[in-house]
């Protein structure tokens, strides 16, 4: 179970933990560096700039790249104006009207913001700011609280007023784009009826209508010549025009049955993108703006259109921005998209999101991974067009070839699967390729459209006759024998796809995938069971690429690994390993095989040590990356567990698994994956409760590389989100418990090193564990004290803190559903507070220059968003820490109705606790919320749980370690007790609390117990046992010292006066998060003890009647 305790109570130390520079760890985030290794080195993948449990929309970054403005209804369901730095999360609320603010627009100097809000407009004005940003994210990022918005400062530019009586009419203007100079501003407006696009100064003079018939959502060429624009004259779904700024003259350029929003013009004004409405994706028989749309390109010279998103998302308002280039990108498309029923925004190169490759080939190459590794169907296909969209319009052979083969495959599995409509749009492509008298081209159309027809022996001379001889024709030969063979082969016909696989190699040895041919062959003719090794799998062994050594391998050990082999086949197969072994006995890759292939049959026979001989000589042989060594491997650690010897199997079961590729994809990895994390987990356990802390970090750390690998081949997220977290929680305590306190700075210095890495990979809960190291440094530096007992590190603790908060965003950031950085957070705003509640201004100066007050408010809101992003079905632990937390906080802002409201779901939730003390806590803070709402009869139930508890775990080792936590509880027996007026009860129990603290040698107020027996005595009619315990009382009040403090007394009084009430005990100074640091009660000072006791003098005075005595204690 994850652990969150935080200990408030930390061992003193020989040295001090002072803070490091905040400077040193200085991390900038590059999104730039982001593209470029998911683009260049990757697949590519969709990047995220906000992600929120919100609607964020209409971004925009400055040509610098440095900055970003986005709209968000992320405070209070108000759309606001955001600035954030592009290098980290520093975030600046620009506006905070009351009314909604949207499509925030930078100038291109970035010196002014553009944006549309409707706040003297209900239909949306335009409105101008001149903004600084490098100067706002400066001052925020120095800021403990929220920087003040600049609504004084942003000008309404485009209001319209009635020239007789000043009354604002009701415009509606919208979509703000500024030209390429910043001199103007272009922008839709309802003015006269209907919206056109209307262009103003900067400053909003020199208004100007510019289209006549209808335009909105405009866009600037770079040169500032031209405009792209949405026209509803002649359609309603809208068409694409473009203006010429300098004529005025407009032209058509798309016009489809498609719904078409938000275009813009990329690098040149050919080329342009657009949001895309195409089909009824929720069903309701029409096309409308609920459906789903995607980013489409168009180039209007080429007149090449294609989607740049996935059909199965919702993409829209794409922006081209000439920022974040790389070596194989000119800028970055900006977009939102939806996820569940959050809205936000991304960036993809502007190639979208398939990668573009240098060439052809690579550009091929590349799109069978997409099914090979993450079996993503539609990518895969977007791949395949991807070939054609970047190089089509090549001439070279090699290009030629390669767009013909995509083409084929994307046809073909389209027909495969029913989809008539996208194989004749392909088939329409390579119907124009044929016109340019390309006879790959023809082949593969024939091919295509005949593909059922295609039966009997191969046609080889036939199809070299298509072809002819001249030389640039026949190039394309071996690519057309080639794909007959891939027919016949899809059909299970071996024999003839092997015939001409055969025919390649001999008549074309120079063929470019050569060893692609001898991968195909060795497939479909190797099978070790009945022959020996071809000579085409000898040489893909030995140089062929990683992806078709993995093919040969698999298909040559598949055979052996599923099912049983008996004895005598066992026998027959091993004879012919033999043989070949004693062939390639010099060579070590085939060695690899052959051994590996000897121990599974070994294996299958029950001989689990020539097995093991055999697989050790595979993995000795194999390179750490091939299939051979991760396969032997985990042969290996099966082996071993099925021996119980759960320790080798470790060895082996993660040497493979730290060498697993997606390529593999063998069967059952999870399982195995499983296994081995379980077995990290329960080792270091083991290790922990040995305080063998050095080897439990050393198998934490192990841990924590494997479930990062996972992340990092992006295998298996929900095991990532399970398992990282804790396990970079139990590193650092461990490595702690192993080196002491004096570990955090090198925990601190070893994760602020990888920070950058962290980032980059969006490994949320690497960050999230350095923000753990930050708060647990904070702790130790919060415990230092000087000769004289006074905390002397407090200001370096208070910037732990903060710097632990600062890693909490950032993980936050990068998942908005990560529970425990949430967890985390609320803990640290009630530790913090809960300091200045109880130490005041000793604390408060060190404090606030990291945090603003109220800090127990704010978070309610922060566990609230987590309870909405979490999934209790799924996560019910992380449900019934979050209600456990947010009643913590309710109770510690002393709203006890909403406090018992949150322990009852986390009741409701949680089915366990890290500990019988955690389990007792809660009872007790249950049983007291369920005390201050009156429901007596329910706290003592839960407060008698607690006591059993304790009595429980008192057997082991007597009372004496549980004594501060009986004394509590009995104080509440007797409280109870006395509430419901069983005064004789009560009275026992007061005097077994006092009797229970001579026996344990502890201090306790006597006065205030001999005050309440008082009380009981005078409600139980015996006044003169009352007066005897006041006067027992108001002797020891004489030797009490002078105290003045003023107590504040916040909880709900009853009877004559507050019962005082101490913390539970030592275990409330170690409370784990989800229970906190809690000062139940506040004493009365000595002066109040003494009035109290003449009150209750008085009391027995009035009750016999004695009212001259009454009279004498009341002027008393």
């Amino acid at each position: 179970m994850m652990k969150r305790i935080i200990y408030l109570i930390i061992p003193a130390l020989a040295f001090i933990l002072s803070c490091q520079d905040k400077n040193l760890y200085d991390v900038k985030f590059s999104y730039q560096g982001i593209i470029d290794k998911e683009y260049r080195f990757s697949v590519g993948r969709v990047i995220p700039v906000t992600i929120g449990q919100s609607v964020e929309t209409d971004g925009d970054i400055t040509r610098d790249g440095r900055f970003f403005f986005y709209s968000s209804n992320s405070d209070g369901g108000n759309f606001d104006i955001y600035l954030r730095s592009m290098t980290d999360i520093t975030t600046v609320r620009l506006t905070s009207h009351p009314s909604k603010d949207i499509t925030p627009v930078v100038s291109p100097d970035g010196k002014k913001l553009a944006f549309v809000s409707f706040r003297d407009d209900p239909e949306g004005d335009i409105f101008v700011m001149n903004i600084k940003s490098a100067d706002l994210i400066k001052s925020q990022a120095e800021s403990i609280s929220s920087l003040s918005s600049l609504d004084k400062v942003a000008k309404n530019i485009s209001i319209e007023r009635d020239p007789e009586s000043g009354v604002i009419l009701n415009i509606k203007d919208a979509n703000p784009v500024w030209s390429p100079d910043g001199k103007d501003i272009v922008y839709s407006s309802s003015k006269g009826g209907t919206a056109n696009l209307w262009i103003m100064k900067q400053d909003g003079s020199d208004k100007k209508k510019i289209t006549e018939k209808g335009g909105q959502y405009p866009s600037f060429s770079e040169d500032g010549s031209k405009i792209v624009f949405v026209s509803y004259r002649e359609n309603e779904n809208g068409n694409l025009y473009i203006l010429d700024i300098a004529s005025g003259e407009e032209s058509r350029i798309v016009s489809d049955n498609n719904i078409k929003l938000y275009p813009s013009f990329m690098d040149d004004e050919t080329k342009i993108i657009y949001s895309s409405i195409e089909a009824d994706s929720n069903g309701n028989g029409v096309l409308d703006l609920q459906d789903r749309s995607i980013i489409r390109y168009i180039d209007t010279k080429s007149r090449l259109s294609y989607p740049l998103t996935k059909r199965t998302d919702t993409s829209f308002k794409a922006k081209w921005l000439p920022v974040l280039s790389t070596r194989d990108y000119k800028g970055v498309i900006i977009y939102t998209d939806v996820t569940g029923e959050n809205i936000n925004l991304n960036i993809i190169p502007d190639s979208g999101i398939i990668p573009k490759k240098l060439n052809a080939k690579l550009q091929y190459e590349m799109c069978e991974t997409y099914l090979a590794e993450y079996e993503d169907t539609e990518k895969y296909l977007l791949s395949l067009e991807s070939v054609f969209n970047n190089y089509g319009g090549n001439s070279d052979n090699t290009s030629r070839a390669y767009v013909n083969r995509a083409l084929q495959e994307a046809a073909l599995y389209y027909k495969k699967n029913g989809d008539i409509k996208e194989t004749k749009r392909i088939i329409s492509f390579i119907q124009k390729r044929t016109d340019g008298k390309d006879p790959y081209a023809s082949f593969i159309l024939d091919l295509v459209e005949k593909h059922s027809a295609v039966k009997g022996d191969p046609d080889i001379q036939g199809i070299s006759q298509k072809f002819g001889s001249e030389k640039n024709s026949r190039y394309f030969l071996p690519f057309a024998l080639e794909d007959m063979s891939d027919i016949y082969s899809d059909r299970g016909d071996r024999s003839s796809s092997l015939k001409v696989l055969n025919h390649i190699v001999a008549d074309f040895p120079d063929y470019e995938r050569i060893t692609d041919i001898q991968t195909k062959i060795s497939i479909n003719g190797d099978d070790l069971r009945k022959s020996g090794l071809s000579e085409s799998a000898v040489n893909i062994l030995n140089k062929g690429n990683a992806n078709q050594k993995i093919s040969v391998i698999k298909n040559l050990v598949d055979p052996f690994s599923g099912g049983k082999i008996s004895s005598s086949e066992g026998d027959n197969y091993l004879a012919g390993i033999s043989q070949l072994k004693l062939k390639f006995k010099d060579d070590k890759k085939i060695m690899a095989v052959l051994t590996h292939i000897s121990g599974l049959i070994y294996d299958s026979k029950g001989s689990a040590d020539r097995s093991r001989e055999e697989l050790l000589q595979s993995i000795a042989l194999s390179h750490p990356n091939d299939l051979t060594f991760y396969l032997s491997n985990i042969k290996l650690g099966e082996i071993e567990r099925r021996q119980s010897r759960f320790a080798e199997a470790e060895k082996y079961f993660a040497a493979g698994i730290n060498r697993y590729s997606r390529r593999f994809k063998t069967e059952n990895f999870k399982e195995r994956l499983l296994w081995l994390i379980n077995y990290y987990e329960q080792s270091g356990e083991r290790s922990e409760l040995a305080k063998n802390y050095k080897d439990a970090s050393e198998t934490y750390s192990r841990l924590i590389d494997l479930v990062t690998l996972m992340h990092n081949k992006r295998l298996y997220p929900e095991v990532y989100s399970e398992f990282a977290p804790k396990a970079h929680i139990l590193y650092i305590d461990s490595y702690t418990g192993w080196k002491g306190n004096a570990a955090l700075a090198e925990l601190e210095k070893s994760y602020n090193d990888k920070l950058p890495v962290f980032r980059m990979d969006f490994n949320r809960a690497a960050i999230y564990g350095l923000g753990y190291i930050y708060t647990q440094k904070a702790l130790y530096l919060n415990s230092l004290t000087d000769t004289e007992g006074r905390r002397n590190s407090q200001n370096d603790a208070y910037q732990a803190f903060k710097m632990a908060d600062e890693q909490i965003d950032w993980a936050l950031f990068i998942d908005d559903a990560f529970i425990d950085p949430y967890i985390l957070k609320s803990w640290i705003y009630q530790f913090v507070d809960s300091e200045r509640d109880t130490y005041g201004a000793e604390v408060k100066k060190y404090a606030g220059k990291f945090f603003p007050e109220h800090l127990w408010e704010k978070n309610l809101v922060i566990l609230e968003k987590a309870l909405n992003a979490n999934d209790e079905k799924n996560n019910p632990e992380n449900e019934g820490d979050l209600h456990l937390n947010m009643a913590n906080n309710y109770f510690l802002l002393l709203n006890y109705p909403r406090a018992l409201h949150s322990y009852k779901f986390a009741g409701k939730y949680k089915k366990k606790f890290g500990s019988e003390i955690e389990n007792a806590l809660f009872n007790f803070h249950l049983g007291y919320t369920l005390w201050q709402n009156g429901e007596i009869k329910a706290a003592d139930d839960e407060i008698k749980k607690a006591y059993d508890i304790y009595r429980t775990l008192s057997l082991g080792g007597g009372s004496e370690k549980y004594r501060y936590q009986f004394l509590t509880l009995y104080r509440y027996f007797a409280l109870f007790s006395r509430y419901e007026n069983k005064y004789n009860e009560a009275i026992e129990w007061y005097r077994k609390i006092l009797k229970f603290a001579d026996d344990n040698k502890l201090e306790i107020d006597r006065a205030r117990y001999y005050q309440e027996i008082a009380y009981c005595y005078i409600k139980s009619g015996r006044s003169g046992t009352a007066k005897y315990n006041l006067d027992r009382a108001a002797a020891l009040l004489e030797k009490y010292p002078d105290d003045e403090r003023k107590y504040y007394l916040k909880i709900k009084l009853f009877g004559l006066g507050p019962f005082s009430l101490f913390n539970i005990g030592p275990d409330s100074a170690i409370l784990p998060v989800v229970i906190g640091d809690n000062k139940i009660f506040y004493p009365l000072d000595t002066n109040s003890k003494k009035l109290l006791n003449l009150s209750l003098y008085e009391e027995i005075a009035i009750t016999d009647g004695d009212f001259p005595a009454a009279i004498k204690y009341l002027k008393e």
